[in-house]
């Protein structure tokens, strides 16, 4: 009779077919494949900073919130009715420096701001980080490109990966003169593995830029599966 139990768990081990012997009864075949795909992006994650630095504390955060507002105005008219602006970080704090003695020296207080956009119109990324720049942000941390969605993606890759196992399987078991009785355990797994490059600039070498080129790249999507099958005999 065939023997089926199924075991789910996540794996990223890649291997050739090896026969193994669990018990002195129970003989078995692993087998092992992948699958990939590169799916473009639907979504950019824009990180630019406010940086304000004024002799006291009070006077730092004042201009930051000042400038803070003008960035997400622009921002928010480049990004259109979709897509959200959040503060992912704020922090002030006193900037010292040492005199000709080598004495600490307070030389004021530096407050920064960052601003962090998520937009489903990735084709729209370069404007809206020019908007950014020009209301008054003075630090690029950082473009992001992913995709929100990766179950279908992930399903067909795995039934792919899937298929190349138990193929796998049967020219292995053929080899040995062993017989497939059946699937002990499934082990799959499915993630983004890596994503293409974004090329970033510098506030004031975009601020001289007529416009910002973005090149979003791709993300590769990745399935493995480890299947364990019983051996009987022929």
């Amino acid at each position: 009779m065939k023997r089926f139990l199924p075991v789910l768990a996540l794996s990223t081990l890649l291997a050739f077919p090896a026969l193994s012997f669990a018990s002195e009864n129970e003989r078995t075949l692993t087998v092992r494949a992948s699958a990939e795909q590169e799916v473009a992006p639907d979504i950019a994650i824009i990180t630019v900073a406010v940086e304000t630095m004024a002799l006291s504390a009070k006077e730092s955060v004042s201009e930051n919130a000042a400038a803070s507002e003008n960035v997400i105005k622009a921002v928010r008219t480049a990004l259109g009715p979709d897509g959200r602006v959040d503060t992912s970080f704020f922090s002030v704090f006193p900037v010292y420096d040492y005199d000709k003695s080598r004495r600490e020296v307070l030389r004021g207080f530096r407050t920064v701001n960052q601003i962090k956009v998520t937009t489903g119109k990735t084709s729209s990324t370069g404007e809206i980080l020019d908007n950014a720049i020009q209301a008054g942000t003075n630090r690029v941390v950082d473009v992001k490109f992913d995709i929100k969605e990766t179950t279908t993606a992930c399903d067909a890759l795995i039934r792919t990966a899937a298929e190349r196992a138990a193929s796998q399987a049967k020219a292995a078991s053929n080899a040995f003169s062993a017989e497939l009785d059946g699937v002990k355990s499934i082990v799959p797994s499915c993630g983004k593995e890596t994503q293409g490059p974004v090329r970033l600039y510098a506030a004031d070498a975009v601020m001289k830029a007529p416009g910002t080129p973005i090149e979003p790249g791709m993300v590769r999507l990745r399935a493995d599966v480890e299947a364990v099958y019983f051996l009987g005999e022929r």
